[in-house]
């Protein structure tokens, strides 16, 4: 059994293309694939928001702020164990 381990970028299709070059042919084999999304951004962009989104959009509604109104009494619940 071999281990490949590699980065790579998912597509904007969504899919993952690999590709492993062996010394096998003509065989049948178990591949086992498994992923790990990164945290850090790494260069990549992780965000759909639309540049400056937030800068421009924060604070858009203080001269007319969402209320929530009351919720009612909640029913009491069973104390959990």
């Amino acid at each position: 059994m071999k281990s490949v381990s590699l980065k790579s970028k998912i597509g904007i299709d969504g899919c993952l293309r690999v590709n492993i070059s062996t010394k096998i042919k003509k065989k049948h084999v178990d591949v086992l694939v498994i992923y790990d999304v990164q945290n850090g951004t790494n260069g990549v962009e992780t965000s759909n928001w639309p540049d400056n989104y937030f800068a421009e959009t924060y604070g858009c509604l203080s001269s007319d702020p969402i209320k929530r109104q009351s919720q009612g009494k909640y029913p009491d619940r069973e104390q959990l164990l």
